[in-house]
């Protein structure tokens, strides 16, 4: 299974579902910002999450990510209220 999240945050949920996903699939965990990104995949690096999550950061809605396929898209928490493009989202 592929799972796509977008807004990682505090990177909590991105952990969970990496969690989940061990032996039955694969995290790509998207946000804009370069230090929450940066700084998400240092700490599962350090923490030796056992399914870590590709990072990848761009803004989705600008940036193409057409070469991926999901089979689930999640965003949780202020994330929406913080694209504020509900139609195009």
């Amino acid at each position: 299974m592929s799972v796509c999240n977008i807004g990682i945050g505090t990177g909590d949920w991105d952990d969970f579902l990496g969690y989940e996903l061990n032996g039955y699939g694969h995290l790509t965990s998207i946000d804009i910002d370069r230090e929450i990104c940066d700084l998400f995949q240092y700490r599962q690096l350090r923490e030796g999450h056992n399914n870590p999550s590709e990072v990848v950061c761009c803004d989705f809605l600008s940036n193409s990510i057409d070469d991926k396929s999901f089979d689930l898209i999640t965003i949780i928490g202020s994330t929406m209220n913080q694209i504020g493009n509900y139609g195009e989202t």
